[in-house]
């Protein structure tokens, strides 16, 4: 066999398992998202002290372990890893040196394996991070997956509430659990024990941080989607509203709210969505008012009979002038037919030869007069054979980005879709919250603090004794800290007395003071860029971010998660180091960064099927030598 054929076969089995992977990796990213939340386990690694809270002691395999290396395996086989480089490199920075502390810090931890068990976690969380954040169509596959995870989760949690037990779904990782049993995370009203939802997570908290989520990413869906898919979307997005109220955690409730605040700040900022005052359609550029968006023009190779109505004329050039006297901007002279001959041209039109009818503007050859266009306001679908087609502007480009030459893409209107699904899904979250004050007040009335009751004294006052303690730890170690995931450990082997009256050594649940007691001022100092670095990204980018139309609306999505689980992060510790809250958290840091990337809209599949298809070019087989 000719050594170069057995070559570019190699290359082209090479080719095809790249183009598999490419397509197996959205599908992978989705079952993560399925699975993010489900509390399914393995345990790999008991220890034995059964005062410290279980997923500080314990080794575990989760059940989206599994989506997440087989996302992995499919990622090295693309060609994604070499556009890390374009990713947001602070961003990339602060979780390379949060993986780094915390494995670093078992030198000095208490139950160094524990510490070393949850730094090897963040490090499969940044290659996750790389993952998402380098790969286009992680961003559909997730957010859908998001919102059906959320609404699976909500209707589960919703028919807890309503039975007042749980289902005995173990398989899926539900907890096993009774309004009765000790433990058990319910509302006290007049001496009643009331369950709230738990859906298929560990906690009603963490379940209600994941709707909160998923709520917002649905609202993303709901604007950015049309037809069939934006009713689907309206129905997730309500269910898992609806799932957040019943969970009654109130760091969700507050994080929603501040991040549907941010959404609403970002999306009035969205290229393409706010209205555009325009110029009067009869006026000529050099009568244009300043600040307005102009009017599109007619094409500058259009002859006057062939201009559109209600767009402004184009001044001529002199019917005398040759193609190499014309002035740029101004409409040419009409050219000879194509097909005539010397003979037949006429009288004062410039004989110029032609290019191939078929040729692009692209290919033209300088010195030759340029086959008629296209209308520049026409659509591909209403182009006439045999003329040369205009490179259209991006569709999701705004009258003030448009590139001279380039045939328009007609806007939306100000009033258009976008607002009637945006007035649409307000108006049904609202009856949702509505019916569920009414129907649930007695239960909200303790948990907003209208009234008190013993389990929420109890549950104020463990938190208080948490901080207290956590300040101690900080001021015993203030640079290095006690160790990643060791604030349990630490604080039953220093302070054994200080929650004596509790059933167990858990964390503070305040994540600043969770990273300051673990990972002293270094921890904090990562932990405060992950939380306002992108904003100052953002504003630092506030003329160029986010970018228009459809793929804004789910960056700003991304970015009010975000804003979410910060608020999140201030009243419960899942978002720093509980399997679902870091998932999820990484998750939205990758969206969020793969907005910032020139490359967010281009199609994994594509650039795959063009790289397999140079290799094959620079491999093609020579004929033997006779």
């Amino acid at each position: 066999m000719n050594p170069t054929t057995a070559v570019s076969a190699r290359q082209r089995l090479y080719g095809w398992v790249q183009l598999q992977a490419a397509y197996c990796l959205p599908g992978a990213l989705m079952a993560l998202a399925l699975t993010l939340p489900m509390y399914r386990r393995l345990l790999l690694w008991h220890h034995g002290s059964e005062e410290i809270y279980y997923e500080l002691r314990d080794v575990f395999a989760y059940l989206s372990d599994i989506p997440t290396l087989i996302a992995m395996g499919a990622w090295l086989l693309t060609p994604y890893p070499r556009r890390i480089r374009e990713l947001p490199r602070w961003l990339l920075a602060t979780l390379a040196c949060l993986a780094v502390l915390g494995t670093l810090s078992a030198l000095w931890a208490p139950m160094p394996l524990t510490t070393l068990y949850h730094s090897a976690r963040l490090w499969v969380l940044l290659v996750l991070y790389l993952i998402i954040a380098t790969t286009p169509e992680a961003r559909g596959a997730l957010l859908w997956g998001i919102a059906l995870s959320g609404a699976l989760q909500a209707g589960i949690g919703i028919a807890q509430f309503v039975n007042q037990a749980t289902f005995g779904l173990t398989d899926l990782g539900e907890v096993l659990v009774r309004p009765e049993w000790s433990g058990a995370s319910v509302i006290t009203v007049g001496g009643w024990r009331i369950l709230r939802a738990y859906g298929l997570t560990q906690h009603p908290n963490v379940l209600g941080g994941f709707l909160a989520v998923a709520t917002l990413v649905g609202a993303g869906l709901v604007l950015s989607q049309r037809g069939r898919r934006s009713v689907l979307a309206i129905a997730l997005t309500g269910l898992n509203f609806a799932g957040l109220l019943f969970s009654f955690s109130r760091s969700a409730w507050v994080g929603l709210a501040v991040g549907g605040l941010v959404g609403a700040i970002l999306l009035r900022r969205t290229p393409g969505l706010a209205p555009v005052p325009q110029q009067a359609a009869t006026s000529a550029p050099n009568a244009r008012t300043p600040g307005l968006a102009p009017v599109p023009q007619q094409a500058a190779t259009s002859a006057p009979d062939e201009w559109t109505p209600g767009l402004a004329p184009v001044p001529q050039q002199a019917a005398t002038s040759a193609p190499d006297e014309w002035t740029p901007g101004l409409a040419p002279v009409p050219q000879q037919a194509a097909t005539s001959t010397p003979d037949e041209w006429t009288p004062g039109l410039a004989p110029v030869p032609q290019q191939a009818a078929t040729s692009a503007p692209d290919e033209w050859t300088p010195g030759l007069a340029p086959v008629p266009q296209q209308a520049a306001t026409s659509a591909p679908d209403e182009w006439t054979p045999g003329l040369a087609p205009v490179p259209q502007q991006a569709a999701t480009s705004t009258p003030d980005e448009w590139t001279p030459g380039l045939a328009p893409v007609p806007q939306q209107a100000a009033t258009s879709g976008v607002a009637r699904r945006l007035v649409t899904l307000v108006g049904v979250l609202f009856a949702i919250g509505l019916l569920f004050a009414a129907t649930q007040w007695p239960l909200l009335r303790p948990r907003l603090g209208f009234t008190v009751e013993g389990v929420e004294i109890r549950s104020v006052d463990e938190r208080a004794v948490l901080e207290a303690a956590a300040w101690t730890l900080i001021r015993e170690e203030p640079w290095l800290g006690v160790g990643y995931a060791s604030f349990a450990i630490a604080l039953l082997e220093r302070q054994p007395a200080a929650l004596a009256a509790y059933p167990i050594y858990q964390p503070v649940h305040r994540v600043p003071l969770l990273a300051a007691a673990e990972l002293g001022v270094p921890g904090v100092a990562l932990w405060a860029i992950m939380a306002a670095g992108p904003w100052a990204a953002i504003w630092a980018r506030r003329r160029t971010w986010p970018p228009p139309a459809a793929t804004g609306i789910l960056a700003i999505s991304a970015a009010a998660a975000l804003a979410t689980l910060t608020v999140i992060s201030w009243f419960d510790f899942y978002p720093w180091y509980g399997q679902p809250g870091r998932l999820l958290t990484w998750t939205m840091l990758a969206l969020w960064a793969q907005s910032f990337a020139g490359w967010s809209t281009r199609h994994l599949q594509n650039d795959v099927a063009l790289a397999v298809t140079q290799r094959e070019r620079t491999t093609q087989p020579t004929p033997d030598a006779p």
